[in-house]
């Protein structure tokens, strides 16, 4: 009996040690592929990255050249190289084999990222090849012509609780009221900022409703902010950034004043050229 019973133990042991073996290659093919997939993934995610990038730059050359400044700067700011640069208006101009047609005077660039390259192209504004530079006013307080009577009341407001206090006044106002042209000279330089750009016309600074100051001068700012009914939409990434607490960057529904006339417009082919 004691033998039969050791023959059955060593028989299921053999079968479970079958069992076992037959498992083991299994569970490393599927470990495998999904090491592969997890390596499939990675390099999707950096080829979407390198595109985004690539089309980042072309965007930043493209509104460089239109509004006059340089065009190989800003795709260089941004890690590319300029590959050409053309104007619609010149002979043999426009992208070969093009989706999407040149319109009149439209300033055309491809740019080199890696190994990708990237087109986009942007109408000058208007009877002007250079930003409209505005009248920023030069008073003690900054530059605060063109804001909207929203900021200006909160930022007087802030001006009277800093002199209460005994603290310095007026705030100086290092960028106030951007017309759109302006947005874009900043957004083309984008790469270099650091602190964040909205796109043109996207910014509160275009419909006067947004302040920046000194870096110095963000802590007095806080202290009087909630007093002056004022706000800082980004405290974390952008500090020197203050709007009125009415703004839609704060919650409020108070849009400012109109944004200026769009001047250069940027242009792109559709997706999967």
């Amino acid at each position: 009996m004691r033998r039969t019973r050791r023959v059955d133990n060593d028989s299921q042991l053999f079968d479970r040690r079958d069992d076992r073996g037959g498992i083991l290659p299994l569970t490393c093919v599927v470990m495998c592929f999904v090491a592969l997939g997890f390596v499939g993934a990675a390099r999707l995610g950096a080829q979407g990255v390198a595109l985004a990038k690539s089309d980042a730059a072309a965007e930043a050359a493209a509104l460089a050249a239109a509004i006059g400044a340089d065009e190989r700067e800003a795709a260089r700011a941004n890690g590319a190289e300029l590959a050409w640069r053309r104007s619609s208006s010149q002979a043999g101009g426009g992208r070969p084999n093009s989706e999407l047609p040149s319109e009149p005077g439209e300033i055309e660039v491809e740019i080199l990222y890696r190994d990708k390259r990237a087109w986009a192209a942007a109408i000058p504004p208007a009877g002007t090849g250079a930003p409209g530079t505005g009248a920023p006013g030069t008073q003690a307080g900054g530059k605060r012509n063109g804001l909207a009577p929203e900021m200006l009341n909160a930022l007087r407001r802030a001006d009277d609780a800093l002199a209460q206090r005994g603290l310095p006044a007026p705030v100086p106002v290092v960028s106030g009221y951007r017309s759109v042209e302006e947005q874009m000279a900043l957004w083309a330089r984008r790469a270099t900022n650091p602190y964040p750009v909205a796109p043109p016309g996207k910014s509160a600074h275009n419909i006067g409703m947004a302040i920046d100051v000194p870096r110095g001068w963000v802590g007095p700012l806080q202290s009087v902010a909630a007093e002056a009914g004022l706000c800082q939409p980004f405290p974390q990434r952008d500090p020197i950034h203050f709007a009125p607490a009415t703004s839609v960057e704060c919650g409020g529904r108070a849009r400012g004043r109109a944004p200026s006339p769009l001047g250069a417009v940027l242009r792109q082919p559709p997706r999967g050229r």
